[in-house]
């Protein structure tokens, strides 16, 4: 267990109390493809404490050989694990603090699959189309991290190409006076979800 020794002065009494500087993550990952085979040279990147998902990873590890081990000391708040290669999928992996205790082993199987592809149109009730019409892919909504955003055309059609498998909020945002709306959307390895 990580703590970190406090010292303070009251009313003459010498205190000390420790402090819980937060969790240390252990990771052992192996990545594979969607046949079950070793897949080396992706990269993989954890992010916790001050080190935000969505901004500089607190570790970034090209993985060459399996189990490989990524850590992160002293992490407050959730921890995420991204693992990406080119011409697949980004898979992701994302724990509270408060399923990882103080100190967090986890053994992880990442399995990368071709990318998906997201394409709609956006029609009125009178079924015109809407162009200018945001729709983006949210994986934990409310982080501030994007994941995937586009814009729809004159004829109302929106693709989103290059996306991991798993579950998403898809936010559209059009111009009014027309309402946002917000559904989920669960992409299944391999192909297009429409």
């Amino acid at each position: 267990m990580k703590r970190k020794q406090v010292a303070a002065l009251l009313a003459g009494m010498f205190l000390v109390t420790t402090a819980h500087a937060g969790t240390y993550v252990d990771l052992w990952v192996t990545v594979n493809n969607s046949n079950g085979y070793s897949l080396s040279g992706a990269t993989a990147k954890l992010y916790g404490g001050s080190y935000s998902y969505g901004g500089m990873p607190y570790a970034t590890e090209t993985m060459w050989w399996d189990p490989y081990r990524l850590n992160c000391n002293f992490s407050s708040g959730p921890v995420v694990l991204t693992v990406e290669k080119e011409g697949f999928g980004t898979w992701r992996q994302r724990w509270e603090e408060s399923e990882l205790g103080e100190y967090g082993s986890v053994d992880l199987v990442g399995v990368l699959y071709p990318p998906c592809s997201v394409t709609g149109r956006v029609e009125n009730v009178l079924g015109e189309p809407i162009s200018n019409v945001v729709v983006r892919l949210d994986w934990v909504v409310g982080d501030g991290v994007v994941e995937h955003q586009t814009v729809s055309d004159a004829e109302g059609l929106y693709a989103i190409d290059g996306v991991g498998v798993g579950g998403y909020s898809m936010i559209v945002l059009p111009p009014l006076p027309y309402p946002a709306t917000n559904t989920t959307v669960t992409l299944d390895a391999p192909g297009t979800n429409a």
